[in-house]
């Protein structure tokens, strides 16, 4: 019989369509888990229709506007209900608006922060809040090496809000730690997704050569930290952010 040490628990993972939210959603089906996965009413789905298509009744997939308060908590309650609750939490989904500082729009800083910021805090917010409250439960909040560095390519609304990220999970973590739930963060460089990938083909040399161990990230790379941070092997790790960014981020 094939190990599956996620077995019997469940997870939500957001922006599961596609690159690392895919790659960890796919992981923890695998290992036996029960994921729910959100991905954007106007992106395409077609990736956590595979998941579901494999998986059967294990896997769910939710349209979800993730910069809309209403359709976040209605993520959060339709997967608890489908579920019986949610054991594992992974806030993946995030937007990566460009123009350098003078430039920013405030409704794109506004977006990036709704999407990036607001909507974790959201369902964090209700991961905690679930009954009963006297079984384990873990969070993953994926940051960014830009918030401990802040952004040289015009992105600081981005590398702003995953810093923001960043103390929200520690102040979490602060606050739940006696009662079995778990809050870590993991900061990536670059990974090759969607959200990027005009970005490192415009200037592969740029990105390649700000990393230390010499390549982009696929999210391969990255799926099994984060399912690490999920699991009983991680149960004395809270309030922190794992690197795994190829070096570009050494602390």
């Amino acid at each position: 019989m094939i190990d599956q040490p996620f077995r019997g628990r469940t997870a939500l993972v957001t922006g599961a369509a596609t690159g690392l939210g895919w790659e960890v959603s796919r992981q923890l089906l695998e290992a036996g888990a029960s994921v729910g996965m959100s991905y954007r009413p106007d992106g395409h789905s077609d990736g956590v229709a595979q998941l579901v298509d494999k998986f059967g009744n294990r896997a769910h997939g939710y349209a979800c506007d993730l910069a809309d308060v209403a359709s976040t908590e209605r993520l959060f309650q339709d997967a608890a209900y489908d579920m019986g609750g949610i054991d594992h939490l992974v806030n993946n989904a995030g937007t990566w608006l460009s123009g350098q500082f003078e430039d920013i729009p405030v409704n794109d800083w506004d977006l990036t922060f709704a999407i990036n910021v607001r909507a974790p805090f959201i369902l964090c917010q209700k991961m905690v809040s679930q009954e009963p409250a006297n079984i384990t439960r873990k969070i993953v909040n994926v940051t960014s090496q830009a918030a401990f560095q802040g952004s040289t390519t015009g992105h600081a609304h981005y590398a702003a809000s995953k810093a923001a990220i960043v103390t929200m999970t520690m102040s979490l973590a602060r606050e739940v730690a006696q009662r079995g739930i778990n809050a870590n963060c993991i900061a990536l460089g670059m990974m090759e997704s969607n959200m990027v990938r005009d970005s490192i083909t415009a200037r592969p040399d740029y990105y390649r050569n700000r990393i230390p161990i010499g390549r982009i990230a696929q999210p391969n790379d990255i799926a099994p930290v984060i399912l690490f941070l999920l699991s009983p092997e991680s149960d004395y790790i809270t309030g922190a952010t794992v690197n795994a960014t190829g070096g570009m981020l050494m602390r």
